[in-house]
Order: C-alpha cells, then sequence, then structure tokens
C-alpha cells in the first residue's frame, strides 16, 4: 500500500535532519517496547524480520527522514516502489550514516 502524501520538495537543512532523527530514534524506542516484541511462533517463521505492527510505527519518521536528507516523494517511489521493507532500509541506512557523524 503506497501512504505517501504529497510534498513540495524542500533543500535538506540540519534542524529539519535533527528533528527527522529524532522522530526516528523515538520510533526505534517505541517499537522496542515489550508490547511490540515477536512472539517465539513469530520468530521460529519470520526469524528476526520486523512484524507488520513494528514496520507501521518506523514507516512515517522513516519516510520523513528520507524527505529531510533531500530526497523526494518522486524519487523515493522511483527507487522504492512503495515498497516497506525497502523504505525502511533507507531510513535506517541515513540513521545509521548519520549517527556516526
Amino acid at each position: 500500500a503506497k501512504t505517501f502524501v504529497y510534498r513540495i520538495h524542500d533543500e535538506p537543512n540540519q534542524e529539519k535532519l535533527d528533528f527527522a532523527l529524532k522522530q526516528f530514534k523515538g520510533a526505534i524506542i517505541e517499537m522496542n517496547q515489550p508490547k511490540y516484541h515477536p512472539t517465539k511462533e513469530y520468530t521460529l517463521k519470520h526469524g528476526d524480520e520486523l512484524s507488520d505492527e513494528r514496520k507501521e510505527i518506523l514507516l512515517a519518521p522513516a519516510i520523513e527522514l528520507i524527505y529531510a536528507n533531500g530526497v523526494t516523494e518522486q524519487e523515493l517511489m522511483k527507487e522504492t516502489g512503495g515498497d516497506k521493507n525497502l523504505i525502511l532500509k533507507k531510513g535506517f541506512k541515513i540513521f545509521s550514516k548519520e549517527f556516526k557523524k
């Protein structure tokens, strides 16, 4: 499901990026709460893949982080086709890169 909000492309700036990084970090903390931990059955069936519930917690903050990094909605759609896993992977990549600075 493609759940993008139309956005006018803004040039990235550090304030927006910092805010988006905090939001993404907050989503990571949220999805790591015990109530979202996978069941033993889920882990046996899916390994360490995030559940749909955990992906939903991360998706909007990941999209905002990607946009704050200067990627347009059109570029994101072209690159990911709206695939949640690819969007989250890109969000985590930006998050990791920015926190290493």
